[in-house]
């Protein structure tokens, strides 16, 4: 029986706040510098699709490293790996700050989604070390709610000082905030994992262990909602600055104000999310958001079909979308990881590589479909609900 304190008490206050700058150091990475993305373009004369190469690289980068990271975190513990991850996601971000190239920014990006791939799976992994699924869903749910005022907030930050200090004021940026969470996290994250596995990183033994854990229907089950679910805020993410500034145009600086509304879904899901959780549980959770998510992607879609270009029509359906998604990511993650307490970590390194590996193929698509119109980011985005209703419907309705 699970004997470790609850999400309400106040030590687990502080554990939830501490996984939210865990989880925050992904989107911090993401959303900080979108409203540069323009002036990157300009700056080093490349074309919009190699700007969001920045994005996409990031994401796919991201989606390796956890299949590395999930054994390193079951066979040396969740601390090491944070602080190591969050001292790499430092570096990255100086260099991202510094490079005169354009490879340089690769490089950097690169060296950010490794060290934002620990923290995220060490952060998963210790919840399932604490706590049973149901009420592991409601702690990340928590985390997840005040983790999503960085993707609110960020965009407003970056968008004006990308107007006033410019593109490499933003990474600077991040890496005072990358300094504050290493140091958080080096004074006060405890080891969570009480048996290491030392055979967790034998080559033989990752690879039985991935293959058992893909041969499970709930992993597949709910990696494939999170992982559709993640592709339709991963191709807004890419493709809105675009949209916004260049299509809709909206002025750089108060882009960020526009993606900050549309994030507020996100907290409204997971307040929802929290409140109806201990009553519906995790699978009825799900097919609400599946629902909402199929019925904000298709009025996008209709929108965009329709040629009504505006603002509120491209920010509206989002919203519902976000809403969706508070519902759908913690669940989904928690299901997935709960029936393997003694694998979280590779478990957890699993469903992540699903999620951003659908995410990166989705940015590449997003590149090279702009238009300078919203149907083809609306399209998407719409196809990406679908495939949320589809595996919500087919895959975890099939669940015991």
């Amino acid at each position: 029986m699970n004997t470790q304190p609850s999400a309400g008490s106040q030590r687990g206050i502080g554990l939830v706040w501490m996984l939210a700058a865990l989880f925050a150091t992904q989107p911090i990475a993401t959303d900080l510098y979108l409203a540069s993305m323009p002036a990157l373009k300009r700056y080093f004369a490349v074309s919009g699709a190699q700007v969001q190469l920045t994005l996409t690289v990031y994401i796919a980068c991201f989606a390796l490293c956890q299949l590395v990271v999930g054994p390193l975190s079951d066979r040396f513990g969740r601390r090491p790996l944070v602080l190591g991850g969050a001292t790499l996601y430092l570096l990255g971000s100086l260099i991202g700050a510094l490079t005169p190239h354009f490879a340089g920014l690769i490089v950097a990006r690169c060296m950010q989604a490794a060290g934002s791939s620990c923290t995220v799976i060490g952060a998963r992994a210790l919840v399932r070390d604490l706590y049973e699924p149901r009420e592991g869903a409601h702690t990340l749910s928590m985390a997840y709610m005040i983790m999503s005022l960085v993707p609110m907030v960020a965009p407003v930050i970056g968008g004006f000082v990308e107007a006033s200090l410019g593109w490499r004021a933003n990474f600077a940026f991040i890496s005072l905030l990358a300094a504050g969470i290493l140091l958080a996290c080096w004074r006060l994250l405890d080891e969570t994992l009480l048996h290491k596995n030392p055979k967790a990183t034998q080559m033989g033994a990752v690879f039985r262990n991935y293959v058992e854990l893909a041969r499970s229907p709930v992993l597949r089950a709910y990696t494939a909602c999170t992982m559709f679910s993640y592709a339709a805020l991963f191709a807004f993410i890419s493709g809105s600055p675009f949209v916004m500034i260049e299509v809709l145009k909206v002025p750089t600086a108060y882009y960020g104000f526009c993606f900050g509304v549309v994030t507020i879904g996100f907290i409204v899901g997971s307040r929802l999310l929290q409140r109806r959780l201990p009553v519906i549980g995790i699978k009825r959770a799900v097919f609400r958001g599946s629902w909402i998510s199929l019925l904000s992607g298709a009025t996008l879609f209709v929108l965009a079909w329709l040629r009504i270009e505006t603002v509120a029509a491209f920010l509206v359906p989002m919203f519902g979308i976000m809403i969706a998604h508070g519902f759908i990511q913690p669940s989904t993650q928690a299901g997935a990881i709960g029936p393997f307490p003694e694998k979280a970590g590779a478990a957890s390194a699993l469903v992540g590589f699903g999620m951003y590996v659908g995410a990166a193929t989705i940015g590449t698509v997003v590149g090279s479909s702009h238009n300078g119109s919203t149907l083809p980011l609306a399209s998407i985005i719409f196809a990406m609900a679908c495939g949320v209703a589809l595996s919500a419907q087919v895959l975890v309705r099939r669940l015991p």
